[in-house]
């Protein structure tokens, strides 16, 4: 089986190069490219390919183009910026209903507005499997956030409560009842909010961020590896979108760790710079859940979680990894 991120690593060995506007390249949520004046364009790029993470049978073309947006305004949103400009590039088999494509591009265009982009171009071609790739050109005018930055006792905040999407994939599976409750998750499932605003806040505030795309351990992780430290997380600070109806805590939990496509982001902030966050975020009407922290004491890139009597525990890294043969 492929291992997905040590590919990524090599292929980036390979396609590294060095230039004097590139500030970030390859291995963050985005590339920064520096403008001058103090503002960057920030660069993302993601594809959404049917079977592996939608079901055109069960997700309208609708939701899937507004789902493509938010997975990469979340990117720029991590970075610390704003979006700006989007591409879409769509393959699609012969077969293909131009009404679904008409559909599509409604969602993408109004995510685009919400979103505060604009389509700028794209591309169409033949192909075997339905898949849509788009990138989003972003902005900012101070220093990227990027995963690197976070240090010993920083603390640790989301953006937002996790396991929301997990749950309204999975429905009854994952112990959804009643239909207002499947019905709340599934919209945040098919139309993730846009952490702009917190995004704002983070960017004046935070040593390191990252956006939770493939589950809050395995994105923590990510952060902790860029950061070369370890990560304490409180496991009942954890905000939780949902509460399980048959009293299995455990169950949400596990959504909330490794379900993944939550698009919240995680962000490290120094100790010296909370109370600032709290100030901002009561300003902006934005809030933020401290979760956890940044430890020295534990070996770069180790999780522990701390349960509420104390207790501390070894967490694996769980999430979304594109080669281990599920379906997201």
């Amino acid at each position: 089986m492929i291992d997905e991120f040590a590919l990524i690593e090599r292929i980036r060995r390979r396609i590294a190069r060095r230039d004097a506007a590139l500030e970030v390249g390859p291995g963050d949520d985005a590339a920064a490219v520096r403008l001058g004046g103090g503002r960057r364009l920030l660069l993302t790029t993601d594809a959404l390919v049917a079977g592996v993470h939608f079901d055109p049978a069960r997700e309208s073309a609708r939701d899937v183009g507004w789902r493509a947006v938010a997975a990469n305004v979340s990117d720029v949103a991590a970075m610390g910026g704003r979006p700006r400009w989007l591409l879409l590039s769509l393959s699609l088999p012969e077969d293909t209903a131009a009404e679904w494509v008409e559909e599509l591009a409604d969602g993408f265009a109004a995510a685009a507005d919400a979103a505060g982009a604009v389509v700028a171009g794209g591309n169409l071609t033949r192909a075997r499997d339905l898949a849509l790739h788009v990138t989003l050109v972003g902005e900012t005018e101070s220093a990227p956030l990027r995963r690197c930055g976070a240090r010993p006792g920083d603390r640790l905040f989301l953006s937002g409560p996790v396991g929301a999407a997990a749950a309204g994939r999975r429905g009854a599976a994952a112990g959804v009842r009643g239909a207002h409750e499947l019905d709340r998750l599934r919209l945040r499932y098919l139309h993730p909010p846009f952490r702009l605003d917190a995004a704002a806040v983070l960017a004046r505030v935070a040593s390191a961020a990252i956006d939770v795309s493939d589950g809050l351990l395995q994105d923590l992780g990510h952060l902790a590896d860029a950061s070369g430290v370890g990560v304490r997380l409180r496991l009942a600070a954890v905000p939780l979108a949902f509460g399980h109806p048959r009293g299995d805590p455990a169950l949400a939990l596990e959504l909330a760790l490794g379900g993944g496509e939550d698009y919240e982001l995680l962000a490290a902030v120094p100790v010296a710079g909370v109370a600032l966050a709290d100030r901002l975020c009561a300003e902006a009407g934005v809030g933020l859940y401290e979760i956890g922290e940044a430890a020295g004491d534990l070996p770069p890139g180790t999780l522990v979680g701390i349960e509420a009597d104390g207790a501390a525990r070894p967490l694996e890294r769980r999430g979304f990894r594109h080669f281990d043969g599920r379906e997201r």
